[in-house]
């Protein structure tokens, strides 16, 4: 989902509950590691504003100060993997807002935050709807992920992962701009040692598989928002289609495109970036993602959190 912020359209951070869930893979089943949420505290603190560098971090009334140090060493961290993985940090001023009362939280509900770039001399903004039952209920593990995906749009941002020539309006293509950050989200917690790299991969194929992906799915049709949106397994499918493209490259190869997309069409960024023509990419992803099914039937539980699922 997408969303307009300061008259920009930001990134929903999109770990929604209405039926697109980014996989996940926190549960106990299966032996899948699920790291231990944030031990609970009994100091709440008053709200609070802090600097660490270019991050400003705002944390609402009623937060523990447990949770607090969670959020701020989490974004530290992943910054400082994108240094190291990608030569790339994030490079502006930026807002951390943790809060239950913005109005964004409380229209979406289910959305355990969201994201958006700088604009008219306001900085960018990742905002963390810390009262809203998505966020509630994730594993500790789904949250360092989730926070490490909305940094990296935030790089998107930053690059402009926009048509060419463009300035302003949705970062696309779709599948693009999520599967890279979900791929990121993914990888900086595999940095952490909390998640092994096939074990991301056979989650995101079989919830993509159990979301009722056909197996001759392919990503061409999920480029829009309308067609991302229009399955129950769009970031499943992203994830895996950044993974298949940075086998051979690894993540520097995400910035060249994105630095790449800013002076050139999308197609054309994609294939220098990547070696391989859209075309030929999507007609090999089927047989690609056929290949992860040992991995995928090896899992247990690849929920994000404890609830039943929504679907």
């Amino acid at each position: 989902m997408l969303t307009l912020r300061r008259g920009v359209v930001g990134v929903v951070a999109v770990l929604l509950v209405s039926g697109i869930l980014a996989a996940g893979c926190g549960g106990s089943e299966g032996g899948n590691p699920t790291a231990p949420t944030p031990a609970p505290s009994t100091t709440q603190a008053p709200p609070s504003v802090t600097t660490s560098g270019l991050f400003t971090f705002s944390f609402s009334a009623g937060m523990s100060l447990a949770e607090q140090d969670f959020i701020r060493s989490t974004i530290l961290s992943g910054n400082t993997f994108f240094q190291t993985s990608m030569g790339r940090t994030i490079q502006q001023p930026t807002i951390i807002l943790a809060t239950t009362t913005k109005p964004l939280c409380v229209v979406e509900t289910q959305a355990p935050g969201f994201t958006g770039g700088a604009v008219n001399g306001l900085p960018a903004e990742i905002t963390i709807c810390v009262g809203n039952m998505s966020w509630l209920s994730m594993t500790s593990l789904h949250k360092q992920k989730f926070l490490i995906h909305e940094l990296f749009h935030l790089v998107q941002f930053e690059m402009n992962w926009r048509e060419e020539g463009v300035f302003d309006g949705p970062l696309l293509p779709y599948w693009i701009v999520e599967g890279a950050a979900e791929y990121v989200g993914w990888r900086g917690v595999e940095s952490m040692g909390l998640v092994t790299r096939d074990t991301a991969r056979g989650c995101n194929a079989k919830r993509a598989s159990e979301a009722g992906a056909p197996a001759d799915a392919s990503l061409d049709t999920l480029e829009d928002e309308e067609g991302f949106h229009g399955v129950h397994w769009g970031f499943e499918f992203g994830m895996l289609g950044i993974d298949q493209l940075v086998l051979s490259r690894d993540l520097p190869a995400l910035t060249t495109y994105g630095r790449l997309q800013a002076s050139m069409p999308w197609r054309t960024a994609f294939e220098s970036a990547f070696g391989i023509s859209t075309t030929a990419f999507y007609s090999g992803f089927p047989s690609y993602r056929a290949g992860l099914s040992s991995l995928a039937s090896s899992q247990g539980n690849c929920r994000e959190d404890t609830r039943a699922l929504f679907r």
